[in-house]
């Protein structure tokens, strides 16, 4: 798993800039991660199957830290959108499955 260092972004002259102190909103994120998946569907001669690899899926949202309000515990946190101490469409991704983070903006 990627080590994830908390950034605070505060608004420099109409720019986002990292901050280490000041927290005015989470970043948002763009995570690639290993999703569960199924096989092709109907019965398979399990000594044809072959792996076919990890289901990587990318997901964007505001990165909430583990400890703040809206965190699970183990998993990295992406919320759709934020309002006020309020949000919408949490995902919590379990933190082994997660293959990237990158900071958007």
């Amino acid at each position: 798993m990627p080590k994830v260092s908390t950034v605070r972004f505060v608004k420099n002259e109409g720019n986002m800039t990292p901050n280490p102190i000041t927290k005015t909103e989470p970043p948002m994120v763009l995570v690639h991660w290993a999703d569960t998946h199924l096989s092709e569907g109907g019965w398979q001669d399990m000594d044809e199957y072959e792996d076919d690899g990890e289901c990587i899926v990318a997901s964007v949202g505001f990165l909430v830290a583990v400890g703040d309000a809206g965190s699970k515990k183990d998993h990295v946190n992406l919320w759709q959108t934020l309002c006020k101490g309020e949000g919408i469409h949490a995902i919590h991704i379990p933190a082994g499955m997660v293959r990237s983070i990158k900071i958007l903006g």
